[in-house]
């Protein structure tokens, strides 16, 4: 997308970015939940009743993680909160290919038997409900997942406990307050902020 805004911002055409925050080319604002803050609360969420140190899965799916930069902060957040906890967590990454079931299987089982002591399993996008899935056909009750968007599936994993919390981005307030920001900036020439964090629900 990197091409679009360099052009956008070079011929003063206006936009608005949400979900990915890339402020150096030229947004009118960024709309959508401060990543680094949101692996923080994920990883508050995880240390709630845990009365020992124990191993965290970090899986990052249908993402190239190099070019998502919105994932890193999540990842980078949760790390830094178990970092100043000052606890002795073992955190691993693996990414992972929803298109591609069997590999996807395969590549989380083999993460989740290598990682001795393994508690939880945190999500970075919208598909948990792909991994509680395959925990579940394994009876793997033991092992919380934290999660984000309320899409069906995952509340469905929700409800059974198999997902512990998820994060709501609130995708259709980001869409809407993306509208309204260029609607106010084309039509009424009002001014807003650079930023706008959605609440960490």
């Amino acid at each position: 997308v990197l091409p679009f805004l360099a052009q956008w911002h070079d011929t003063s055409v206006p936009f608005v970015l949400f979900n990915t925050e890339i402020s150096d080319h030229g947004p009118l604002s960024y709309i959508g939940q401060d990543s680094y803050q949101s692996g923080k609360l994920a990883g508050k969420l995880m240390h709630y009743g845990q009365s020992e140190p124990c191993s965290i899965l970090i899986v990052h799916i249908d993402e190239k993680i190099d070019n998502a930069a919105h994932l890193l902060k999540k990842e980078e957040g949760l790390r830094d909160y178990f970092s100043q906890q000052g606890d002795v967590f073992g955190i691993t990454t693996i990414e992972l290919d929803s298109a591609e079931p069997e590999s996807f299987n395969t590549k989380l089982a083999e993460a989740v038997d290598r990682i001795a002591d393994l508690r939880h399993i945190f999500v970075t996008t919208s598909k948990a409900h792909l991994v509680a899935a395959e925990l579940e056909r394994r009876q793997l009750n033991d092992i919380r997942i934290i999660g984000y968007d309320l899409v069906p599936a995952n509340l469905h994993y929700l409800e059974k406990g198999s997902i512990g919390f998820l994060i709501n981005q609130n995708p259709e307030r980001q869409g809407y307050l993306g509208i309204r920001q260029l609607a106010d900036f084309l039509v009424f020439r009002k001014s807003f902020s650079k930023t706008k964090f959605l609440p960490l629900d």
